[in-house]
């Protein structure tokens, strides 16, 4: 198998880098482990990271280490061994005996071995548990053990199954380590075990381990093999010239790494290779987790991390501000001035003064400030230098690149002095702020930044601001780099924005987030792109899209908060100012592929009852609770080491939302019900775990929660509403029988009243009527003159009266009418009523004629129509009347129009007068409305709705 070839580090090469040191991390008794003497290391299927110590056994999740000892069921506090089974089973081989994980601890499990220690624990070729002591291997299969005699041979000595089922292990041949060792295959159907010829280039084949494919390393006392076990011989494809290695791990770019007898943590990049020493501590164990950082236990130090060999650190001292130019890196802290050659990155440190804070290259040497005052250093590491500027307040950056010297400070905005001359640029002259942060050179001039009010391009006394208000998504601005193409980029507390010179906006908000954004660069190699350095990692920006490459700060330097970042051309590489110190980024190194982080739950608090769950359990685990209301407490992880991840949980099918910074959620009244809760984990970069937890918490219902009993009550309930509903509908029934038969009855005594007046009243005035006619024809008989005669007064208002009557017996009767026969009778009416006394009278039915009119409605219009027509002939000396009748969808409205003048009532008001008033009774008593209009003629409008009932008086 061609295996991977990777550069060797050279941050280690004590020739080259006297001062660079791999970042390594380290987790000791501080951090909460048992014991700093670390035998094993293991990383279990959910994530987790297990140390093994001589003192306990620590689970650890990133953030939390968890102990446990012989009061939580281990056989014995040594631990030397840890490792799980196909099933997932966690096992632990202590110095006396084995134990396995079973609830929030550990269960002693028998071996034939009795109380020997458990030096190995592996699986076997089917995922049965395989362990090993000083001289016996064994497989459990089922409830019984199958005993391999192996053979004498050290702690380190492995026992490994092979693809046909066989098991391979190695064995000493004389009474020392140091004395010829043997390879051996137990055959998978029993029997004798057969020799397997050791792999060339590798002496005293004494460890075996599983490097994943079907490979196998077997480490010597001189060489490590790659490769694998065919038949009866080992067949190396690489061999590494590692000597006395005692544990040997592939890492994830193919190289190798490997703890030795004689000490110290090795890494060999290719067979061709020499090892270089990452670290001389002593180790005992290492692994190389799933993002590819590599753990290692030590004897007396606790555990190790080295998660990128992309980073090293070339001072401790904190650092606070940095520039690069011409292959050279400075750096100021507290301890004074730092010069790093950014290919070989060897340091040098002038000590000229104490808290320096900015440094700027010169035209000769370079400029440093500290406080409110700027030193030149013609000799940078020489330990004088020349007073050039001063500051009222305090300086907060410089730019000297050219015969003008910028000095800005907080509260004094931007001095310029060239020679004997200096001028200041303020807030009135378009900085907006006198609290500039630092200065910037690009090619369109320098630029003041600020935190409050974006980045000002000063040229002469011409400033162009950029703001949040111009596009930028903050206007505290933390960097600003000019591209190739001229346009401009520009860090801020929110992300990155960039400016074509006309106008700003935000690019990749998504993929940042809200950050900080350091520094923005150009690489030579990789046209047409810009990267940004943000607190949660590297990002490469390309036109709108912007894409996560890694963090970038690892180990001891990860915890660190990052004050200022540049980036030399000359070496492609990103340099950091942190509280850890000086940091090296070798930006070819960084690994580009991110790895989603695992989701666990720890535990559930129920009231004051804790259970632990110690995993990821997708298929789901349940938790039941008694009866009642309950606090719950879910206590998650967010499994990544390589950066801080977060978890999202939901509960049901509800909105994903993010847990606090304990990655804790709390539920303080759980009432009945199964309350499903899944969580997720989340990376800095935005990759999500692949699989989701997924836990059920069960709270028992109380007596009147049950299914049934609540079912009955709603029953009940329902059937109360019923039998509410019922009673309500029958009151209101009763009501409206009782309305119909008094109506009823004031209709049957209307219509008798109306046959009364019709038969009584109606023929005494008809036979008077007739009388009259009678006396009319004799007196003309006699031979009448033409003078006024008073019988024509008389039948004139007994006819008047006779059609009163019968709009009486009609209103009595309560008689329907439809809009045609309403108009045709109003029109009968204004022509009884004008006489000729105006010249024009017309009464128009709109719209449809057969549209019925209920009687109430249509006898108050009637009443309307002949008050106004009275009104048109008493008062107003009209020539022309017209009267509009128009039903509509949901009302009908009546118009009528005189062209007379319009006579003001007593009362002043319009609408004071008696007719007047009446009218708009009629109307505002059926829900109606009454408009009056006098500027042209008079105009009496009524709308009243058609289903209006009249309301009391």
């Amino acid at each position: 198998m061609p295996i991977l070839r990777r550069a060797l580090l050279a941050a280690c090469l004590a020739v080259a880098l006297a001062d660079a040191q791999p970042a390594f991390d380290t987790l000791t008794r501080v951090d909460g482990l048992p014991s700093d003497f670390v035998q094993a290391v293991y990383q279990d299927r959910f994530g987790f990271l297990w140390f093994g110590t001589d003192a306990g056994l620590a689970r650890y999740d990133g953030r939390r280490v968890v102990p446990f000892t012989a009061d939580d069921g281990l056989p014995d506090p040594f631990v030397y061994a840890i490792g799980e089974d196909g099933d997932g089973t966690l096992w632990v081989g202590t110095f006396r005996g084995l134990a396995r994980r079973e609830g929030g601890g550990f269960a002693e499990v028998e071996t034939p071995f009795g109380d020997d220690p458990v030096l190995s624990v592996s699986q076997g070729p089917a995922g049965e548990l395989l362990i090993r002591t000083g001289t016996h291997a064994a497989l459990r299969r089922g409830g019984g053990w199958r005993v391999l005699p192996v053979g004498e041979g050290s702690g380190w000595a492995g026992a490994i199954p092979l693809p046909d089922g066989s098991i391979a292990t190695s064995h000493r041949v004389g009474p020392t380590d140091d004395d010829a060792w043997e390879l051996r295959a137990f055959p998978a159907g029993g029997g004798p075990p057969t020799p397997v010829a050791s792999p060339e280039g590798v002496v005293g084949p004494r460890w075996l381990s599983e490097a994943g494919d079907g490979l196998t390393f077997c480490a010597g006392l001189e060489g490590v093999a790659l490769g694998r076990i065919k038949l009866d011989r080992f067949v190396a494809e690489a061999v590494y010239p590692l000597t006395r290695a005692r544990r040997v791990v592939l890492g994830s770019q193919g190289e190798v790494y490997a703890v030795g007898d004689n000490g110290g943590v090795w890494v060999a990049d290719a067979p061709d290779t020499e090892p270089v020493l990452l670290s001389p501590l002593r180790g005992q164990d290492l692994i190389v987790d799933r993002e590819g950082g590599v753990w290692v236990g030590t004897f007396g130090q606790g555990v190790l991390r080295l998660a990128g060999r992309h980073v090293e650190r070339l001072t401790e001292d904190p650092t606070l501000r940095l520039t690069a130019a011409d292959g050279v890196v400075w750096a100021t802290g507290r301890d004074g001035l730092v010069r790093v050659d950014a290919r070989t990155r060897v340091v040098q440190r002038n000590a000229f003064r104490e808290g320096l804070r900015e440094v700027a290259p010169a035209r000769r040497g370079v400029i440093v400030t500290r406080g409110a005052s700027a030193y030149a250093l013609s000799d940078p590491m020489a330990p004088l230098g020349v007073l050039v500027a001063e500051d009222p307040g305090w300086i907060s950056g410089i730019d000297a690149r050219t015969d003008t010297l910028w000095v800005s400070g907080y509260g004094s905005g931007v001095v310029r002095q060239w020679s004997t001359t200096r001028d200041t640029i303020r807030a009135d002259d378009g900085l907006g702020t006198d609290m500039v942060e630092g200065l910037v050179r690009t090619r369109r001039g320098v630029w003041a930044l600020t935190r409050s009010n974006g980045a000002a391009l000063l040229r002469g006394r011409r400033v162009t601001t950029v703001d949040r208000v111009a596009g930028l998504p903050s206007s505290a601005v933390y960097a600003v780099a000019e591209a190739r193409d001229g346009t401009v980029w520009f860090g801020t507390d929110r992300g990155l924005g960039q400016w074509d010179g006309a106008r700003a906006r935000a690019v990749g908000e998504e993929a940042l987030g809200r950050q900080r954004i350091l520094a923005v660069f150009e690489r030579p190699a990789d046209r047409g792109a810009v990267y940004a350095i943000g607190d949660r990692g590297l990002y490469r920006a390309e036109a709108e899209h912007v894409r996560p490459l890694g963090a970038v700060l690892y180990g001891a330097a990860s915890r660190a908060s990052i004050n200022d970042a540049a980036y030399s051309a000359a070496s492609d590489r990103l340099f950091l100012a942190t509280s850890a110190g000086l940091v090296s980024v070798d930006l070819a190194r960084i690994p580009n592929a991110t790895t989603p982080p695992q989701v666990a739950l720890l535990s559930v608090r129920v009231d004051d009852a804790v259970r632990a769950l110690g995993g990821a359990p997708l298929g789901g685990d349940r938790v039941s609770m008694p009866a009642g209301r309950h606090r719950v407490e879910v206590q998650f992880a967010a499994l990544l080491y390589s950066g801080a991840a977060v978890v999202e949980y939901r509960v049901g099918r509800g909105p994903w939302e993010r847990t606090g910074p304990e990655h804790r959620v709390v539920f303080s009244d759980l009432g009945a019900g199964d309350h499903v809760v899944e969580a997720r984990a989340v990376g800095p970069d935005g990759a999500r775990s692949a699989e989701v937890a997924r836990l059920t918490l069960a709270v028992a219902p109380r007596w009147w929660e049950r299914p049934p009993v609540v079912l009955g009550l709603v029953a009940l309930a329902l059937l109360a509403f019923g039998a509410a509903v019922r009673s309500l509908s029958q009151r209101r029934l009763r009501r409206e029988v009782e309305r119909l038969e008094v109506e009823r009855r004031v209709q049957d005594e209307r219509e008798r009243i109306s046959r009364d007046l019709h038969d009584h009243v109606g023929a005494q005035l008809s036979s008077l009527l007739a009388g009259v006619e009678l006396a009319k024809l004799a007196r003309r008989a006699r031979g009448g003159g033409a003078s006024a005669d008073p019988l024509e007064a008389v039948e004139s208002d007994a006819r008047e009266t006779i059609r009163q009557l019968r709009e009486t017996i009609w209103a009595l009767h309560d008689e329907t009418l439809t809009a045609g026969a309403f108009c045709h009778r109003l029109d009968a009416y204004a022509k009884s009523r004008v006489k000729g006394r105006i010249g024009t009278v017309s009464v128009v039915c709109e719209g449809s004629a057969e549209r019925e009119l209920p009687p109430v409605l249509a006898l108050s219009l009637y009443r309307v129509a002949q008050e106004a027509i009275t009104n048109a002939l008493k008062h107003s000396g009209a020539q022309t009347l017209t009267v509009r009748l128009r039903p509509e969808d949901a009302s009908v409205v009546l118009v009528i129009e005189d062209d007379g003048t319009f006579v003001e009532p007593a009362g002043g008001d319009g609408l004071s007068g008696f007719g007047l008033g009446s009218m708009r009774t009629r109307a505002e008593r059926l829900g109606g409305t009454f408009d009056l209009a006098t500027e042209a003629g008079t105009r009496v409008r009524v709308r009243v709705p058609l289903d209006a009932r009249p309301s009391p008086a």
